[in-house]
């Protein structure tokens, strides 16, 4: 029997740590889908990874339904994702009285909601395999904000949280949370 690929979904891809998570995927024999709202960085991975290996596709992550059409995508070309990771986190720091409360919402949306529509996604597939993996990218300030950090804290805050719910809720089903 000829064992296929498994298939890795990275939300949030660009030149830093997105692209060297698609890389380490990839070398690890992982079939990646890259998610990124722009084309900044993709277009190299791709030519670099090869498409029987990467494929890029353009998302927003604070939009279920456009989720909904890149996850459907890639699991039409190579079945349920067995790895999903939740890079997607805009950096901002600033004083709080200088943060704008839109700067708070979107950093939330993109950084937790982001990750719930991804995690939403997937997880029924890990349910039906009973193993998978969900990562999601944390940060210092998810544990220790320091000043002029209180929109990307408090987004990274929000994200721990979830995986933290998720991992006493989802491991006892097979499926890794972290």
């Amino acid at each position: 029997m000829t064992m296929h690929p498994e298939t890795a979904i990275v939300a949030g891809v660009g030149p830093g740590l997105g692209a060297a998570l698609c890389r380490r995927l990839a070398a690890d024999g992982y079939r990646v889908a890259g998610l990124a709202r722009g084309t900044a960085g993709r277009l190299d991975l791709a030519a670099e990874l090869g498409p029987d290996r990467y494929q890029a596709l353009s998302c927003d992550v604070t939009d279920a339904a456009q989720m909904d059409a890149a996850i459907g995508q890639v699991e039409a070309q190579w079945g349920p994702a067995s790895v999903y990771v939740h890079n997607a986190a805009p950096f901002h720091r600033g004083a709080f009285t200088d943060t704008d409360p839109a700067t708070f919402e979107s950093l939330w949306r993109v950084t937790c909601l982001g990750a719930v529509h991804g995690a939403q996604r997937v997880v029924p597939g890990m349910l039906e395999a009973k193993r998978g993996v969900l990562l999601f990218i944390g940060a210092t300030a998810a544990v220790k904000a320091g000043a002029k950090f209180s929109a990307f804290g408090s987004a990274k805050f929000a994200l721990r949280g979830l995986a933290q719910s998720l991992a006493r809720e989802l491991g006892p089903q097979g499926i890794h949370v972290a």
